[in-house]
């Protein structure tokens, strides 16, 4: 099994996506959809090949859709990075 790592832009990316989902539907909404970013992302953990390769995007990175989220993470040995959490609608080529 992997190891998981959070970079920081990831992190701040989910209290984003908790404080924003808290305000339209509420703090109940937004505790419930980060179970579920985090329950994906620790299915990561054991199938790091779920994601889909974007290497247009970033050399290595690969990207899991959560619901309306795209999950950015690279794999480098036993260490599984989360690079990055982003909407869906979002230009993630302005979005490093």
């Amino acid at each position: 099994m992997h190891e998981l790592f959070v970079r920081p832009r990831a992190r701040s990316d989910l209290k984003e996506i908790w404080g924003c989902t808290g305000q339209q539907w509420g703090v109940v909404q937004a505790n419930q959809y980060l179970v579920d970013l985090n329950r994906e992302i620790q299915k990561l953990l054991k199938f790091p090949e779920l994601g889909t390769p974007c290497d247009h995007f970033r050399a290595g990175y690969r990207r899991l859709q959560v619901k309306r989220h795209l999950v950015f993470y690279r794999q480098s040995g036993q260490r599984l990075e989360i690079v990055r959490v982003l909407h869906d609608a979002m230009d993630v080529k302005n979005h490093p």
